[in-house]
């Protein structure tokens, strides 16, 4: 019980504050865990995930997989598990964007819903801007490595991309770049903020409350959704307590050590039944923090996780049409080991392409473009957006 009390408390759901190296490498480390699954799953054997939908045999062809060739265990174990980091980053994003709205109010004794929202508008900004420097380093690539420039279709995909709503239109779920989905389901949720933020900063039994309502919601509406091709663990009614949950710690809020272990016991049930699957993001989330605060103090200490926690978002926004030349070649040739040099090729390109993005973004000063303005007249500093530029503030 000792034991568990200090993990506990060494953890943020026991008031630990996550500081700018934390911040910085859990990043690191939830988008090193997406772009190994983003390669990984679409490579043969395909042992599926728990992504958006339940699949009754992924957790056991995952197992099968290990069992028969232990070797190649990171295959099948990033192919179900990495896609998780993508819940890492909504939770982180409640919390920078909290950290920020707060230390505002606390400037001016107080912050407005109006302001609330102007600090969502300049969010949403940075995330447009985001994709200008992506889709450029997208055409330069397949400039290079198709020897010419997408057609007319690319970029009325683009626009399209734009309105943020791949993730509530049937059947358009990765309508443009695959992986930029989440770009839609963070606007949504930036868009939520003003309410988030009085949730966070008011009743427990209100936040509790929302957040209990969102999840039976989602559970109701589940398969009905997708039955019509909507995924709504892609929507702010899936995702909305994480989102949730990360502003609540910001505020300096704890989680009661029964509800956290809780969702920490259920955490193997939530691979292998439809029922529990509904908790799966809650609780690996809830485990992969607890686990940062033990190993936290080595972790921060790497220069290379907070370095590559500065340039994840430059990493997400050009890794997803990167494997497309490649991965058909690894599961023509069906090799273990190509396909493990193929991958490390793969992220040695995505590392020089994320490069490119981050100096084309500091070349053309994009970022401190911030349209909306304090009342009164005040700028609006840049909150850390989901995958910031980088970790510049404690808590980002």
């Amino acid at each position: 019980m000792q034991r568990l009390t200090h993990l506990y408390e060494r953890s943020v759901f026991g008031g630990a504050e996550l500081a700018r190296n934390d911040s910085a490498v859990l990043k690191a480390l939830a988008i090193l865990l997406i772009a190994a699954h983003n390669f990984f799953h679409q490579v043969k054997p395909f042992p599926g995930e728990n992504e958006m939908a339940f699949g009754e045999a992924t957790f056991r062809n995952t197992v099968e997989q290990i069992a028969a060739n232990p070797l190649d265990a990171f295959h099948p174990l990033v192919s179900f598990f990495g896609h998780y980091g993508v819940h890492v980053f909504i939770l982180l994003s409640g919390y920078g964007l909290m950290k920020k709205a707060l230390g505002i109010a606390s400037r001016q004794g107080g912050i407005s819903t109006a302001d609330l929202f102007r600090m969502a508008g300049n969010q949403i900004a940075k995330i447009v801007l985001l994709t200008v420097v992506g889709v450029s380093v997208l055409i330069l690539y397949k400039l290079m490595a198709y020897g010419g420039l997408p057609d007319a279709e690319f970029f009325r995909k683009y626009l399209v991309f734009l309105t943020f709503t791949e993730n509530l239109r049937p059947g358009d779920f990765g309508y443009f770049v695959t992986v930029w989905w989440f770009m839609a389901l963070i606007v949504q949720c930036y868009l939520l903020f003003p309410f988030v933020y009085r949730l966070a900063t008011g009743s427990a039994w209100g936040a509790a409350g929302v957040a209990l309502l969102s999840m039976t919601g989602a559970y109701a509406f589940y398969q009905p959704l997708l039955d019509a091709g909507v995924l709504v663990y892609a929507t702010p009614l899936g995702q909305l307590p994480l989102f949730l949950l990360g502003a609540w710690l910001a505020a300096g809020r704890r989680i009661p050590a029964t509800v956290v272990f809780g969702l920490a016991a259920v955490l193997p049930l939530t691979f292998v039944d439809p029922e529990f699957f509904h908790l799966s993001f809650l609780s690996v989330v809830t485990v992969a923090f607890l686990l940062y605060g033990i190993f936290r103090e080595k972790l921060s200490a790497s220069r290379f996780l907070v370095w590559t926690g500065g340039l994840s978002m430059f990493i997400y926004i050009v890794h997803g049409d990167l494997r497309w030349l490649i991965i058909p070649i690894v599961n023509e040739t069906q090799n273990v080991w190509f396909a493990y040099v193929a991958f490390f090729g793969f992220m040695t390109e995505v590392f020089l392409f994320a490069l490119l993005a981050r100096w084309i973004s500091e070349k053309t000063r994009l970022f401190c473009l911030v349209p909306f303005r304090m009342k009164g007249g005040r700028q609006i500093q840049e909150a850390p957006s989901a995958l910031p530029v980088r970790p510049a503030l404690q808590g980002d």
